[in-house]
């Protein structure tokens, strides 16, 4: 029953996408399973400490098992059978974060046992949407799998579409200086949501301006489009930034300043402007444990004031909208956590209690919900 609860949902995201012009996408981990997958199936994660791997599940299928390659296409034609009527514009198969094998077959898992999932996910798929576009993401790999990758597709392929690369810091150097592999069309995949926060959205707005025009600067001339990838709302102002770059590659100060104009009032655009310059600057210094050290705080006071007097211009429904209380609530935390040395006080946890009502995060996971005092 909840199964088919999500798939009505899924389906209707899809609809209303589709209706408004908007193009439809499934993406998946090449080698992902059911959590009651066969035990005798599954993969081998023992991967050394160097691969840097993102989670797991511990019930992914290793592909060069006898039955599990054809019992992962099993499920994965039941879930493209679901939306079989709905044009599907791409599809995407990422390597990691949970995923992987690292038995004698499979290893590398990017560039040998994920490339043979993948090639049979890219043929299924094409029997259901034979006009899709399929991605190949190269997410979390290291250099041997980049270069295993390169071999393999020193001849073009020709179930591939596009390379999809980045990483949680800077994007990786392998394709920037020796080149796609396969020559094939580069996307970048920003990370606009987690960076630098725990929980990330937890402590309300989190622009970047300045971080992600430097990623695009990295990487803009290289490219043919992108993923972002978003876990919430709280990166609004991030979302505009990245579409601008993509739409007329527009500098983030430019989109930033467009943005306070349109969403609050162009009169306060030199207050925010300056709250959020400060703002970025202190968004690294918010460690899980909830303690700054030694940090020096590059002027959390300055911030809330610019907006708190910025917010007097505003007419009512700016100052109650969603999108001016996740940017004010982030200044008064920062405010409150430097002027206590990290700890959360009382105003901290009004202002949680507000950005889960705007989240409606009553129920999510811990990464995306607001924190509670310890």
């Amino acid at each position: 029953p909840k199964a088919k609860e999500m798939i009505s949902r899924l389906r209707d995201i899809l609809i209303a996408a589709k209706n408004t012009g908007i193009g439809t996408g499934l993406t998946m981990i090449a080698n992902e399973a059911y959590g009651n997958s066969p035990i005798e199936l599954r993969a081998d994660q023992t991967f050394p400490g160097t691969r840097n791997i993102r989670g797991g599940y511990g019930v992914e299928l290793c592909p060069n098992k006898p039955g599990a390659k054809e019992l992962m296409l099993r499920w994965r034609e039941e879930l493209f059978s679901v939306f079989s009527d709905i044009g599907i514009d791409y599809i995407g198969v990422g390597p990691y974060d949970q995923g992987g094998c690292c038995c004698s077959k499979c290893n590398p898992w990017g560039s040998n046992g994920y490339l043979l999932m993948a090639k049979e996910i890219s043929n299924l798929a094409h029997k259901y949407w034979p006009e899709s576009k399929f991605i190949l993401s190269t997410w979390l790999f290291d250099i041997e799998e980049w270069e295993g990758l390169t071999k393999a597709f020193a001849s073009r392929p020709d179930w591939v579409d596009y390379i999809e690369a980045d990483s949680h810091t800077d994007f990786p150097l392998y394709p920037l200086k020796c080149g796609v592999p396969g020559d094939l069309p580069l996307l970048n995949f920003p990370e606009i949501s987690m960076w630098g926060m725990s929980p990330w959205g937890g402590f309300g707005a989190n622009p970047m301006p300045n971080r992600l025009q430097k990623l695009w600067e990295q990487v803009s001339n290289v490219i043919s489009g992108g993923s972002p990838y978003s876990e919430g709302i709280f990166e609004d102002i991030n979302k505009a930034i990245i579409s601008q770059f993509y739409w007329e590659n527009k500098k983030a100060v430019e989109t930033l300043a467009e943005y306070i104009s349109f969403e609050y009032s162009p009169e306060i655009t030199a207050e925010v402007l300056k709250a959020i310059e400060i703002i970025e600057k202190n968004h690294k210094f918010f460690p899980a444990d909830g303690s700054y050290g030694t940090v020096e705080d590059a002027g959390a006071d300055e911030a809330y004031d610019c907006l708190k007097k910025a917010e007097l211009k505003l007419s009512p429904s700016i100052r109650d909208s969603w999108r001016w209380r996740i940017l004010f609530l982030r200044a008064m935390i920062d405010r409150e956590r430097f002027r206590n040395k990290g700890l959360l006080t009382e105003t901290c946890e009004e202002a949680f209690r507000e950005l889960t009502r705007i989240y409606h995060a009553e129920n999510a996971e811990p990464q995306v919900a607001p924190p509670k005092r310890k």
